[in-house]
């Protein structure tokens, strides 16, 4: 299932994102991805169940905790099922999903995929947020460049 740019906005329009699986490692890229999105205004909720605060923010060690509920998650761990997590998203009443993590390109999405169209899920799986975040830093900008050299970057949907 190819993701779409449509889709990639509709996501970042949404303001309450929760950070499942955020760093405890303060230059993780979890962390400074958590700092940019707080600085554009987003409310952005930490979801890790071995920290109790991040950026001076609770942390949650269970998204069905967070109240109120978020709009939108974006998962970077692996060390959860990514079935468990998006039955946890749905459960929470999570429409917008977005599952990132450079390190692990292996992780089969298809039956993801599958639960998330039948469930009414918008779901983005691999490309980089920073990417697509209105001025982002020149290197996430080049990034982007050379998806659509190579074809790669998501598609406009057409009305």
């Amino acid at each position: 299932m190819a993701v779409t740019f449509n889709q990639i906005q509709d996501f970042l329009s949404k303001k309450r994102i929760a950070f499942i699986g955020i760093s405890r490692d303060e230059k993780n890229y979890t962390r400074n991805l958590f700092r940019e999105m707080t600085s554009r205004g987003y409310d952005v909720v930490p979801v890790n169940p071995n920290a109790t605060e991040i950026e001076g923010l609770k942390c949650y060690g269970r998204l069905s905790q967070v109240s109120p509920g978020p709009e939108a998650a974006l998962i970077f761990t692996t060390s959860l099922p990514l079935e468990s997590l998006m039955d946890e998203c749905l459960a929470s009443g999570i429409k917008n999903v977005w599952v990132y993590n450079p390190r692990d390109k292996g992780r089969a999405v298809k039956p993801v995929e599958d639960f998330s169209r039948d469930n009414g899920i918008n779901f983005i799986s691999g490309y980089c947020p920073f990417m697509f975040l209105k001025d982002s830093a020149f290197v996430h900008r080049l990034h982007g460049f050379f998806l659509r050299l190579s074809g790669s970057y998501p598609a406009r949907e057409r009305s």
